[in-house]
């Protein structure tokens, strides 16, 4: 097992690839229904882990040749050398640095932003009545495993909304609902949240967006993963409720889908959590269809659902087992025998593969060590550095 310039390109391929055809699938009405809470963690958890495990299994993969433009662009960036500065190096590791800078210019950005986002919001912070406070004991002995959240309320907060990674609160706007239960549902989701761990989740995948920044799927993901928690938090509220108090929590939704309309500030690209983030029609649409069609929905089976995560598994593991790899033809005035250690040498690009030069021509690029162990066997010299 190893990582090379050629199993990083096929994560990033497979990876994005899976992303699009899931937002393609979302769009269809039954998809959250067809593939349940569990069904969608699973798939989501695939599309992230093929994309922060490029590696590849050298003695299982089979590996594809192309030649061309391909194989051009490969030596360009990671065969031949530049000299900038007066040190000479390849292209590929320039953009390895600028990689490294621009996800450390996202991942401050971000956490300056957000780091004054809730210091704003907690600055001007009143405790709550008597009221919110009972409300939240009573949500409390709802869940075996307590969570500890502080209930804040600010007059910045234009909609409910739940914040902190260490520090949890919930923030309510001032004098936020008229009567009780709209207090009482709305408070719900929010603590749901927390107990399900949704602040944790995307503060990783928030992780992930900054060290892949230039990668515009993983955006597409990350307000794929968004929906999903909040549809995920709704089933574990709703679950146990009847029709009338689900028209309630859905109706409260929906006062705050029209707050939120009118509030430009998301505190959901800051990594918080709140009972409405700016979403389409769509996505609200089905929030609300997958809550009121929750009843007549056929729990699927133990077998069913083992078979559903052995076949995305099976999915996963396949991807290993393809790779791209750079091809050049050996030049026809070469022939096996002309190929020897006095005129031949592997050239290390430093990226787990190995060029094969025969004098100044590339003939092939290969990452089987195996291939490799055997040519410095025979005589055959390994040169690093520049060609």
């Amino acid at each position: 097992m190893g990582l090379t310039f050629f199993s990083f390109l096929m994560a990033v391929l497979w990876s994005s690839a899976a992303v699009l055809i899931l937002h393609i699938m979302r769009r269809s009405q039954g998809f959250v229904k067809t593939f349940g809470i569990a069904g969608l963690a699973a798939v989501y958890g695939v599309c992230l882990l093929r994309l922060v495990l490029p590696v590849e299994f050298p003695h299982i993969v089979y590996v594809v040749g192309i030649k061309g433009w391909f194989a051009d662009l490969y030596r360009f960036l990671s065969i031949d050398t530049v000299t900038l500065f007066g040190i000479s190096t390849k292209r590929i590791c320039l953009l390895g640095g600028l990689w490294a800078a621009g996800a450390l210019v996202s991942a401050a950005i971000w956490a300056v932003r957000y780091r004054k986002t809730f210091r704003g919001y907690m600055s001007l912070t009143n405790q709550p009545d008597e009221k919110i406070c009972g409300i939240m004991k009573r949500i409390e002995k709802q869940y075996p495993r307590m969570v500890t959240v502080t209930v804040r309320e600010s007059p910045l907060a234009k909609t409910p909304m739940g914040m902190g990674l260490f520090r949890k609160v919930i923030l309510l706007p001032e004098h936020y609902g008229q009567k009780d239960e709209e207090r009482y549902y709305a408070l719900l989701h929010e603590y749901t949240h927390f107990v399900n761990g949704d602040i944790v989740i995307k503060f990783l995948v928030q992780v992930v967006c900054c060290v892949f920044w230039w990668n515009p799927c993983i955006y597409l993901l990350q307000k794929e993963l968004d929906s999903y928690l909040e549809i995920r938090c709704d089933h574990r509220v709703t679950k146990e409720m009847d029709a009338k108090e689900k028209g309630g929590y859905l109706e409260t939704i929906l006062k705050v889908i029209k707050l939120s309309a009118e509030n430009k500030r998301d505190i959901g690209k800051l990594n918080g959590v709140g009972l409405c983030h700016s979403g389409t029609y769509h996505k609200n649409r089905e929030r609300f269809l997958f809550v009121l069609e929750e009843n007549g929905r056929k729990k699927r089976s133990v077998i069913v659902r083992l078979a559903g995560l052995f076949l995305l598994l099976a999915m996963l593991a396949s991807t290993y087992l393809v790779q791209i790899q750079a091809e050049y033809p050996a030049p026809e005035s070469v022939a096996a025998t002309d190929i020897i250690p006095e005129n031949t040498y592997l050239f290390d690009n430093g990226d787990g593969t190995f060029a094969i030069v025969h004098e100044t021509e590339v003939l092939m690029v290969t990452d089987d060590r195996k291939d490799v162990e055997e040519l410095i066997e025979e005589g055959f010299q390994v040169i690093q550095g520049e060609r």
